[in-house]
């Protein structure tokens, strides 16, 4: 049970779950006329901050915690089709130093594929899938470099994320990644497209200029009359 905390003004957690990556509570404010409250919010983030998650009222502290319960499958729910989507429906294995390419982490990261310490991660998200990253910057990408952070694209979300070197398990061997992970390591490294500085004036030059409104003047020459 939480202690001290509170999902708004007034209203103590006395039941907190995290999963998902969100936190979803209950909170009680005797004094209020529906002293209990079921909400949810990111968990990198502060009760309030997530407006579009409309907090539940009630009298009842039964009929609360079955919306607490119900809020909390549905979310695990989410996690079971994630795995479908994966092309697995149970879960992948977590990696761990076996599957890494021997001596990875004395090299430069950048443009390798790496794995995150399973450790490091919520339960629910020690596995494989979640692991795997695409390191594309960052000093610690170097193993001599004093700087720790290493930027990173998630394989399976092509979410941007940061990481310290501390956190990464190791290289992994490309010729060992599942088959959407070369599928979506594929669509990362294909060159973007890069308009030229004289396209984009041609394409200027080729631009219509605004209608102008139904009895308005032309806009006077500067040049002197000849």
């Amino acid at each position: 049970m939480a202690e001290d905390r509170f999902i708004t003004e007034g209203y103590k957690i006395i039941q907190s779950v995290e999963i998902d990556g969100m936190e979803i509570a209950i909170g009680e404010n005797r004094d209020a006329e529906q002293p209990f409250m079921m909400a949810r919010r990111s968990v990198n983030e502060v009760f309030g901050a997530e407006k579009h998650l409309i907090p539940v009222y009630g009298s009842d502290y039964v009929n609360i915690f079955r919306e607490f319960i119900q809020c909390q499958s549905a979310h695990l729910d989410n996690l079971s089709l994630d795995r479908v989507y994966r092309g697995s429906a149970v879960a992948d294995a977590p990696l761990e130093a076996g599957d890494c390419v021997p001596g990875g982490m004395d090299t430069d990261l950048e443009g390798k594929v790496v794995a995150l310490k399973a450790g490091i991660l919520r339960p629910e998200y020690r596995a494989c899938s979640h692991q795997l990253m695409l390191a594309t910057g960052g000093f610690g990408c170097s193993p001599n470099a004093r700087g720790r952070t290493v930027f990173c694209v998630n394989l399976y979300s092509g979410d941007d994320e940061r990481w310290n070197r501390s956190d990464i398990l190791g290289v992994v061997a490309e010729n060992t990644l599942p088959g959407w992970a070369h599928e979506k390591l594929a669509r990362l490294r294909e060159p973007r497209e890069k308009e030229s500085v004289i396209a984009k004036i041609r394409k200027a030059k080729n631009t219509p200029a605004p209608p102008r409104e139904e009895g308005a003047q032309p806009a006077k020459s500067h040049e002197p009359e000849i």
